[in-house]
């Protein structure tokens, strides 16, 4: 999702909070929103002879998630999530069984005002038909900076080489040559032949309020997690394994839905067959809301759904299907 529909929902949460008694501290109990991602190596690292066979991806808007209560001994609040399905067949080319660790990364993090964000609920694991374990591995990570808080100034800063994007979750920068303090990072911008002054006096705005500021929107407590699981594959065809999360949504009418497809570049080789499934929330297309794909032309509408199809693909793009509210909303 987008900053502005985090802090659309956020003020939801502080209004909500305050209705309790005594309006506790503001924050928030549960993750608002995380991209979607792919199945990782997770050591980000080809494994030999083990191809994704079949991947069928379905995505699914209007979901239901909950909210703790802010009143102690209340009901839960039901939320709008997005829920995402994948079902993944392997093959293992190699002449014994072999078993590999897998995870789906993701990185958390805080504004100062009290929300978190990122994180995933209602995690579901199976393979073959039985659920298995999974582990959550986090490590602080105070350098990482989610693309969207940076605004406009993220293109401008990978093009001038002072950050670099996360492998794990691409919708995310590095900024540790210029997160140690203000006066390092404004010494490095003036130093890049790539940038002109009016782009370093953005940045350095940008990066007051983000990275160094003590405002509501300044991002904080950021940490890397790692949702991971081992999978025993036998030689040839593995069985289905299938893994369902939700995110929550915000409560705006009009937001984004991502999906990091490109990390699937991680795996030894094209997947063999790829499908890709957008389910689109009924309620807000029965009030006159739309969806605008990305990228174009790559889906084709079935019915009241989208389809993309591919053989024999490496992903070379990402998934971002915008919510467009009409003007009656």
């Amino acid at each position: 999702m987008h900053l502005s529909h985090h802090r659309h929902l956020h003020a939801l949460v502080l209004v909500l909070a305050c209705l309790a008694p005594r309006c506790p501290a503001y924050g928030n109990p549960a993750p608002i929103g995380s991209s979607g991602t792919s199945l990782l190596p997770f050591s980000l690292k080809t494994i030999p002879g083990v191809v994704i066979a079949e991947e069928t991806l379905t995505i699914r808007d209007g979901a239901k998630s909950s909210l703790p209560s802010f009143v102690p001994g209340g009901n839960p609040m039901e939320v709008r999530a997005i829920e995402y399905r994948a079902v993944y067949r392997f093959q293992n080319r190699t002449s014994s069984a072999r078993t590999i660790k897998v995870g789906f990364p993701i990185v958390t993090y805080i504004h100062r005002a009290g929300d978190s964000n990122g994180g995933l609920t209602s995690f579901d694991i199976r393979f073959g038909g039985k659920r298995i374990p999974h582990r959550e591995l986090s490590r602080s990570t105070p350098s990482l900076y989610p693309k969207a808080d940076l605004q406009d100034i993220a293109d401008d800063l990978v093009a001038a080489n002072l950050v670099s994007i996360v492998s794990e979750a691409p919708d995310f920068l590095d900024l540790r040559k210029l997160a140690r303090s203000a006066a390092d990072a404004e010494r490095l911008l003036k130093a890049s032949p790539k940038l002109s002054g009016a782009k370093i006096e953005r940045i350095m705005k940008v990066l007051s309020e983000t990275v160094f500021g003590e405002g509501d929107w300044a991002v904080g407590q950021q940490s890397l997690v790692w949702y991971t699981f081992d999978l025993e594959l036998h030689k040839g065809l593995s069985e289905p394994l299938e893994v369902s999360y939700k995110s929550i949504s915000s409560s705006a009418a009009e937001d984004s839905i991502t999906y990091l497809l490109r990390t699937a570049t991680y795996w030894n080789g094209p997947i063999g067959q790829l499908r890709i499934v957008f389910e689109p929330d009924k309620s807000f297309l029965s009030k006159g809301g739309r969806y605008d794909i990305h990228p174009k032309q790559t889906f084709e509408q079935v019915d009241s759904r989208f389809e993309y199809k591919a053989k024999n693909v490496v992903p070379k793009f990402d998934i971002l299907i915008k919510r467009i509210k009409t003007e009656a909303q």
